[in-house]
């Protein structure tokens, strides 16, 4: 029942269609969207400086204690996938620096800035690959409708950089730190000789295998990760794990190609749409669905805290349509 729960993250996007399409068109003033705009960026600005300062000042702002903790920053929940989430979110916010002469006076500039050099900061301290690479990915796009120019100027360096990552993480087994603060730690070029994704990838696809039409159930793939290394002859037996760290093969393995296709679909639709509106959400947004997708190769993120970001992004991606003002004209005359 508990697993069954879970579809309530993919419901927040639904719902919140129609409540946030009408909430703008009533409710939603422009004071309250700064207030709740504000209240979001300093969210994430003390999360990120609580984290950064937790992992390399070794002191815990909540409890005032001092030690050894992550090596890495975890956010406010000391979770690694909170740098998942924090690279989306740096995508939208890039595009709204991007464009921010279209951008209605939503937020406090001051605000924006410092949330945006402190989430980087963050991202930086997390020591995550995967966000790593999903942001290096998508940061040019958000120039795409700007500037086509500057989209390859951009694009090159960053792509060529997510790359060098890739392979020297397939390649190197000596540990090499490049991409953070400490040699010894958490290594953004580590190799993969310590990492399980690789038989966690293999497994998600022998589930995939044995049941193809609809898998083993929502979070029923962790219950046969250890069966399917020892059956398979996997590498890393008798070693669980809490997901394949790969949106579309855990989706594959826990709802089979039924869910996949679902999940795929859902993805080409919003982007599509997105694609024909070609407005400042759009701008923003299509980016962010090039940074989701790239970093779920290496992550499950539609865990609790990045499934409800990546629906209220979704959610409010309706705001503004083809056939309706866009949301500065809408408020325009308020």
């Amino acid at each position: 029942m508990r697993l069954l729960w879970k579809i309530k993250y993919p419901l927040f996007g639904v719902v919140g269609l129609v409540l946030l399409r009408n909430a703008f068109k009533g409710f939603a003033t422009p004071f309250r969207i700064r207030a709740a705009m504000n209240l979001f960026l300093i969210s994430i600005t003390v999360a990120s400086i609580y984290g950064v300062i937790k992992a390399w000042g070794e002191f815990n702002l909540l409890t005032f204690a001092t030690g050894a903790f992550e090596d890495r920053n975890g956010g406010l929940t000391g979770v690694m996938r909170y740098s998942y989430g924090i690279q989306m979110v740096l995508i939208v916010l890039s595009g709204l620096l991007v464009y921010r002469k279209q951008v209605p006076d939503f937020f406090n500039r001051g605000l924006f800035f410092t949330a945006y050099a402190t989430s980087l900061i963050g991202l930086w301290a997390s020591g995550s690959r995967g966000a790593f690479v999903g942001f290096l990915c998508a940061f040019p796009f958000i120039f795409f409708f700007a500037n086509r120019w500057r989209f390859w100027i951009s694009g090159v360096p960053c792509w060529t950089l997510a790359g060098l990552i890739l392979f020297g993480n397939y390649t190197s087994n000596t540990g090499v730190r490049i991409l953070n603060h400490q040699p010894s730690a958490s290594p953004a070029l580590r190799g993969m000789q310590g990492d399980d994704r690789l038989s966690l990838y293999q497994a998600a696809l022998l589930a995939l295998k044995e049941r193809p039409a609809l898998g083993y159930g929502p979070g029923q793939f962790r219950a046969q990760i250890i069966r399917l290394r020892e059956q398979y002859d996997l590498s890393w037996k008798g070693r669980s794990a809490s997901h394949a760290h790969n949106v579309f093969l855990e989706t594959a393995a826990n709802l089979g190609s039924v869910g996949l296709v679902v999940l795929l679909g859902w993805l080409y639709f919003w982007a599509r749409e997105l694609w024909a509106r070609k407005d400042l959400m759009a701008k923003c947004i299509l980016p962010f669905i090039c940074a989701f997708i790239v970093s779920g190769q290496f992550e499950y993120t539609f865990d609790a805290n990045n499934a409800f970001l990546i629906f209220f992004i979704y959610s409010i991606s309706s705001i503004a349509s083809p056939t309706e003002p866009k949301l500065a004209t809408h408020h325009a005359g308020r």
